[in-house]
């Protein structure tokens, strides 16, 4: 049998579902999609629904051992029915392979972990290659799919399914700007969320939260310590009981930083509501997730001519946002000011290695450039963050760890700490700009990363639970 997985003497052939597990509901049968321009992209996406819900290494066997065994003449593709008996046998291996591959070659995953392999093969569909293993494990990935590609086109084997259509031209839809505002809204079930005064100094910390231990990746872990106390404080919680019956009431479990926290991703829609990630078990999302939602919320793709799934949320992380281009993340790109173009615009991603925060709303002079009236004033000792205007929608472990929050900039980078040296920075280049320099400091400890809006990167805007509730306000 060459290349077949074996499990206890067994063939263990490729995908689909015969009924193994009520969790496997939406695992497709890769066959179909043989000889199909979008195979790639759908044996992603069964690849998701295997994962997602958490599937031990025995029953992922399982439905893939059952899924390869499907006779003939259960698949429903002629031209796989009209194979011989050695070719058919040809079509199992390389399918087999693939798995194989996807499921068992990560090298940062020692132990079979579904949730971990999910991220990575998430990874692998966008081009995560912030770490040599995840850029080795991708061209494992995607030699064995053209392995099953060649196959496939050497058999005759058509395409007998409906394959999926990008929007290849430019359609309107709301900026990434507007999509932070719809996240947040939607996330904290409020119309008025956005209306608030942004969250500062002048506001209470967030109290009756714990940390019990730290994260694997670093951070702390979190939760719920004292509810009464998380009610009392949480800026953004309403009070009372007013939540309508479309909506999530927050009040009975409050949300928090949760640190490797995600929204819960179907096949069609993200989920806040739902604990997923690799966080406590706390309602509560990271700061990559925020960003991630946001572009969703308005159908903005982070890789071109790549349909945006909700499961990409759980991989795309702040170290590939900060270096989008060399990550896969191709509708993004880093802000190149000019001097018809040099100031921050609503819906830009302020990205370090650590974290990201999205940029949901500008006033007239977001740099603070107004006090600059010359190519000499463009330096660094002339721009200060309390001068900033703009607001940012970030999660993040302040005042308390109150998680999902919306700032003015001002009151979030300082001017002494890194990442508002390097806004500064950035500050000091839309300057050189606006005054018709071609002279750049070079900017490397924080991005300033903004959405393409060209043909390829636009779609749909990824439906979000409980969106229903905020509907007359988004």
């Amino acid at each position: 049998m060459g290349n077949v997985l074996f499990r206890n003497g067994t063939a263990l052939l490729c995908f689909g579902l015969l009924g193994i597990s009520s969790r496997a509901s939406n695992f497709q049968n890769t066959y179909s999609f043989l000889g199909c321009g979008d195979f790639r992209s759908q044996f992603f996406s069964s690849a998701y629904d295997l994962l997602r819900d958490g599937v031990s290494k025995s029953e992922a066997q399982l439905r893939i051992e059952a899924s390869l065994n499907l006779s003939p003449s259960l698949v429903k593709n002629t031209s796989l029915a009209k194979l011989a008996p050695f070719q058919w046998l040809e079509v199992k291996n390389a399918l087999s392979v693939l798995w194989k591959t996807t499921l068992y070659s990560h090298p940062e995953v020692k132990t079979f972990d579904s949730y971990e392999i999910y991220k990575r093969v998430a990874g692998a569909e966008l081009g995560d290659s912030t770490t040599p293993e995840r850029v080795a494990y991708n061209r494992l990935v995607d030699s064995a799919i053209k392995k099953v590609e060649s196959v496939s086109n050497k058999l005759g084997i058509t395409c007998e399914h409906r394959t999926e259509e990008m929007v290849k031209e430019r359609i309107f839809v709301p900026g990434a700007g507007q999509g932070a505002l719809k996240f947040f809204k939607v996330f904290y079930q409020d119309c008025q969320a956005s209306d608030s005064p942004p969250f500062g100094p002048d506001h209470a910390d967030l109290e009756g939260v714990k940390v019990i231990g730290r994260h694997p990746a670093g951070g702390n872990k979190r939760v719920i310590g004292d509810l009464e106390d998380v009610l009392r404080t949480h800026y953004h919680l309403k009070e009372g009981g007013e939540y309508g019956s479309q909506c999530f009431n927050w009040r009975q479990s409050p949300p928090i930083y949760d640190f490797g926290g995600k929204p819960y991703a179907s096949s069609t829609h993200l989920n806040f509501f739902k604990n997923a990630g690799s966080g406590t078990s706390v309602l509560g999302i990271d700061c990559s997730a925020v960003v991630i939602s946001a572009l969703a919320a308005v159908g903005r793709r982070p890789k071109k001519d790549v349909a945006f799934k909700p499961d990409f949320v759980h991989n795309v992380n702040s170290s590939m946002l900060k270096e989008p281009q060399s990550n896969g993340l191709s509708c993004l790109t880093k802000a190149s000011f000019s001097e018809s173009d040099y100031n921050l615009k609503a819906g830009d991603i302020l990205a370090i290695s650590g974290h990201v925060t999205i940029v949901s709303e500008v006033g007239n002079d977001p740099w603070g450039l107004s006090r600059i009236f010359s190519v000499g004033q463009c330096n660094i000792d002339n721009f200060r963050t309390s001068r900033f205007d703009f607001k940012i929608i970030q999660s993040a472990p302040v005042k308390g760890a109150i998680g999902v929050t919306r700032m003015n900039a001002k009151d979030y980078y300082t001017n002494s700490g890194n990442q508002g040296k390097a806004l500064r920075a950035h500050a000091v280049n839309a300057c050189l700009a606006k005054f018709g320099s071609n002279s750049r400091a070079n900017v490397s400890y924080l991005s300033v990363v903004r959405h393409k809006d060209e043909s390829g990167c636009l779609q749909s805007p990824v439906p979000m639970e409980k969106q229903s509730c905020v509907s007359s306000c988004i």
